[in-house]
């Protein structure tokens, strides 16, 4: 198959469609539109990925994410794109799960693996040592790549870079882009990979965000061609570049064995999902009783009290009058927010039995409501005690969250949780995190 020219393009823009209209979906519905796809890369993953043994210093937590299905398939794919003619320069190497695949799977020449601190060092030495691979051609640094320099990087002459859930960590992920360009030689290959639209949000690790549109920008600005783009488990986009706009053998050999289908018409043209300027990125909000907004919401309450919690968030306790029949009581906590395009809350309900339900508002400078959910308690969908992390957009359904209205978020400047209580009813409501995208 000759990739060169018109062709290699048509798979490339058809790759970027199909990313396109995923991100327009819910995670739910994109699982369900692209079942069979997603089932059969986790079907090739578990049956070709080496099984690691697990050692001492990797946490269970760790261990169970790299051992879920969006993982493998992801680890496997990133493998497919390596050869053992490789050597590897790895940004971000974690606790040793993925040098310890590679060691297996890909037989690379070399692999150079940098972290912002040593602190994963023992982890992927131990890794080594249970699963009995020699490191002794490895390279293990401290290394922030904001400090990559040419020089730096042709001391350890890589064929490709591996910048693998990374950037949606940093709040400039364009300017990390553009000092690995800037540091690589013109035929060195970068693959990285970014959560796609609406996936892995609750991570509050996660800072930036990233739709199709976003991620070509960044090529651009950076200078990289795009040779391979594709979505991964329904979890990320993940892109082979180089500064060259030679095609790399890796993507001819790759094509070969699966050509990825657009699951759009040619001529479907699907516009930027978020919006053209603005900062794509979660802003995180000041928590403390002394610089919270007021609150609209105080009816039916006998008293009540907002502390800071040891989280270090805010708590909320309070008790409801016994009022008139049919009246109702509301309290609530109310923050300030520049928009609302995305809000992420952690939140925790220790005394729940009290609660008829919950919603989370916005309004404008002018009090008018801009945006509102519904939190309504079912068989299904229940207050966490312990706490759990939403992610609310505008207008979407979301773990127990239905949306009421979405008439002007990007105006909202206040957003307040708020409670129902039953008559005479206590209960306790702890926000212990809260950001949001403008």
């Amino acid at each position: 198959m000759d990739l060169q020219g018109t062709l290699h393009q048509e798979i490339v823009t058809s790759q970027w469609r199909t990313i396109e209209m995923l991100e327009r979906m819910s995670e739910r519905e994109a699982r369900r539109v692209a079942a069979d796809d997603f089932r059969a890369q986790y079907r090739e993953a578990r049956a070709k990925l080496p099984e690691l043994k697990p050692w001492p210093k990797l946490a269970q937590r760790s261990l169970r994410v790299y051992r879920n299905r969006a993982n493998q398939t992801r680890v496997w794919r990133v493998c497919q794109l390596l050869s053992s003619d490789d050597r590897i320069l790895d940004i971000g190497m974690g606790h040793g799960w993925l040098p310890g695949t590679l060691a297996f799977a890909v037989r690379p020449q070399a692999y150079a693996g940098v972290d912002l601190t040593d602190s994963k060092f023992d982890s992927v030495r131990e890794m080594a040592e249970v699963n009995g691979i020699d490191t002794s051609r490895w390279f293990l640094g401290v290394k922030d790549l904001y400090d990559l320099t040419p020089e730096w990087v042709s001391q350890h002459d890589p064929t490709i870079v591996l910048l693998l859930e990374v950037l949606e960590h940093l709040p400039d992920p364009d300017k990390a882009l553009r000092t690995i360009a800037d540091a690589i030689s013109p035929d060195t290959q970068l693959l990285f990979s970014v959560p796609m639209l609406g996936r892995v949000e609750a991570c509050w690790g996660h800072v930036s965000l990233f739709d199709a549109n976003r991620v070509r920008r960044l090529c651009r600005n950076a200078g990289l061609t795009v040779h391979w783009v594709e979505p991964v488990a329904n979890t990320w986009q993940l892109l082979l570049v180089s500064r060259s706009s030679r095609l790399p053998a890796r993507v001819t050999s790759l094509a070969r064995r699966d050509r990825t289908a657009s699951m759009v018409g040619p001529d479907s043209h699907l516009g930027p999902a978020l919006p053209p300027h603005g900062d794509p990125a979660f802003h995180p909000v000041s928590l403390k009783p002394d610089t919270l907004a007021t609150s609209v919401w105080g009816r039916g309450i006998a008293e009540h009290s907002i502390s800071s919690h040891d989280t270090g968030g805010v708590q909320l306790v309070a008790k409801a009058e016994a009022g008139l029949p049919g009246s109702k009581r509301y309290v609530g906590l109310a923050f300030p927010v520049h928009g609302s395009r995305v809000v992420r809350i952690e939140l925790a309900v220790p005394e729940s039995q009290g609660v008829r339900r919950l919603f989370v508002e916005g309004r404008d400078g002018n009090g008018l409501r801009t945006v509102r959910w519904d939190f309504a308690p079912t068989l299904r969908w229940g207050f966490e005690p312990k706490g759990t992390t939403y992610v609310l957009r505008p207008g979407q359904r979301t773990a127990g969250f239905s949306p009421v209205d979405a008439s002007n978020p990007d105006a909202t400047r206040v957003l307040e949780v708020v409670v129902q209580l039953k008559p005479r009813a206590r209960a306790s409501v702890v926000l212990r995190r809260a950001a949001y995208v403008r």
